[in-house]
């Protein structure tokens, strides 16, 4: 899930929880509302980065899930909320952000060195 998507619905919760005249809470499942395998991730990032990932397929452990997602629907019915980015929007902006904070250590490594004066 899109990391803007998360603070978004934060936004919405608490709007929410402001307009309520009692004291109150709600738990409310965040998501896409669609299941990802993590083959279907590695693809996804694959995809979005250009980059070929070393990864090896190994046996099923006791207790794997086969498939893990939110139900959404409280969010759509209480809070009028409902994700807006897709996982490859959420790959691709997160590698995007890597890559900044990569040239940004890269840097400050050189010039925070002492090599440049």
């Amino acid at each position: 899930m899109h990391v803007c998507d998360v603070a978004e619905a934060h936004v919405v919760g608490i709007e929410w929880l402001m307009k309520q005249t009692e004291k109150t809470h709600e738990v409310v499942n965040l998501g896409t509302g669609k299941g990802k395998s993590v083959l279907e991730i590695i693809d996804a990032f694959e995809e979005v980065s250009g980059k070929d990932l070393e990864w090896k397929m190994g046996r099923r452990r006791k207790g794997d899930m086969e498939q893990i997602f939110a139900d959404t629907n409280k969010a759509k019915e209480l809070l009028n909320w409902s994700s807006k980015r897709s996982v490859k929007d959420a790959l691709k902006d997160a590698w995007n952000w890597e890559k900044k904070c990569m040239e940004m250590s890269a840097f400050k490594s050189y010039f925070f060195s002492g090599r440049v004066r």
